[in-house]
């Protein structure tokens, strides 16, 4: 077509498949503008990351202390982090397909396990917050299941706690 266009859609995944750019917009204000894989990867604020995605970015809610992002019954160990972000409360957001079921690691316990055909959907607790993590679809754990979890660290990203808005490690 070779022509600027403007499309309006309220569905994600639409803008996602159709935008070269995509504007994620919040009451009237834009949140984030770029290409649809860096929003993806690199949402400007919490709100972004919880909007763009299937499922959505999971949030965690904690503060950096001794090498580890801890919150309410979890720690997530931290290997590189900006020395003045120790103690800050923030929040972690991890995709589902960056997590991973480990024989070590955080622990969780299972509360739903979702077959979705080329991969299943697996919701459980860490500490008092419900995670998704995406899992091969022949994953053996059932409900009430303690297991443990690997967050990719390469893929995490940090928000404010009180703004939603992004940090820089």
């Amino acid at each position: 077509m070779k022509r600027t266009t403007i499309y309006v859609t309220h569905d994600q995944v639409e803008a996602m498949s159709m935008g070269d750019r995509i504007a994620v917009m919040r009451e009237g204000a834009i949140e984030q503008l770029g290409a649809p894989m860096e929003i993806y990867d690199n949402p400007a604020t919490q709100f972004v990351g919880g909007f763009i995605g299937s499922p959505p970015m999971n949030f965690l809610r904690g503060a950096i202390r001794d090498g580890s992002f801890t919150g309410d019954g979890f720690a997530v160990p931290i290997t590189r982090m900006r020395g003045d972000l120790q103690g800050r409360e923030m929040v972690l957001g991890v995709r589902a397909e960056h997590i991973t079921i480990a024989d070590d690691g955080i622990p969780a316990r299972v509360m739903v396990v979702e077959p979705l055909g080329s991969h299943a959907l697996v919701t459980v607790l860490v500490g008092k917050t419900a995670v998704k993590v995406q899992a091969p679809i022949d994953v053996a754990v059932r409900p009430d299941q303690a297991i443990n979890l690997h967050f990719d660290e390469a893929t995490l990203r940090w928000m404010d706690a009180g703004t939603g808005s992004a940090i820089q490690r």
